[in-house]
């Protein structure tokens, strides 16, 4: 059975101590930044247009102030018209590329990544879970993070070697905050407690 890290497991400042990353993690086997996990081809194409045009939807339903069962009934619908068009999951990647390189500028601001960022998670997703694999994850966060966490190859290697994992929402998430924070030395991350957040 795969296993999901979720809340349950742990809180944002607890990753490497659930996965059991420390510093000695900091110079694994090298995999080039370029390089992604060999996943199973799903032979379908995408279409920028299309995944903006999803985005853009998904961006108006996160953005108003709709009651919580009402928002997540106008997600499950955007994304069952996703996924009619084959957009989803694996299939989704190549199109937030796309969609990533039309956002460039957009991106710069934090709370408009952020929002695309859930947005990676949103799509990649598979009919009816939770939770996407490993494999799909990685794959998404050298889309997202390249360039943004300065230990994005390590974190992916490690992940890669311990596929035991399936990454829910939660845990997408606190990557995205533990990125924002750690340093590259890990020097500010104790653990036997907490991320300490001071700038640097």
């Amino acid at each position: 059975m795969v296993r999901t890290v979720g809340e349950e497991d742990f809180m944002q400042s607890d990753i490497m101590r659930d996965w059991s990353w420390s510093s000695s993690q900091l110079h694994p086997p090298s995999m080039p930044a370029h390089a992604m996990p060999a996943c199973p081809s799903t032979g379908r194409t995408l279409t920028g247009n299309r995944i903006s045009e999803i985005y853009a939807e998904y961006a108006d339903i996160i953005s108003t102030s709709d009651s919580f069962g009402r928002t997540k009934a106008r997600l499950g619908a955007l994304f069952a018209f996703a996924e009619s068009q084959g957009l989803t999951g694996q299939a989704a990647l190549d199109g937030l590329q796309i969609l990533m390189s039309d956002l460039h500028w957009e991106l710069l601001d934090t709370h408009r990544f952020t929002l695309f960022y859930q947005f990676v998670f949103f799509m990649c997703r598979e009919k009816e879970q939770k939770s996407i694999t490993s494999c799909t994850a990685i794959r998404g966060w050298k889309l997202a993070l390249a360039g943004r966490f300065r230990l994005l190859d390590q974190w992916c290697a490690f992940v890669q070697g311990n596929p035991r994992h399936a990454i829910s929402e939660d845990t997408w998430r606190q990557v995205l905050d533990f990125s924002r924070i750690v340093h590259e030395d890990l020097s500010n991350y104790d653990p036997e407690g907490d991320l300490q957040a001071s700038a640097n």
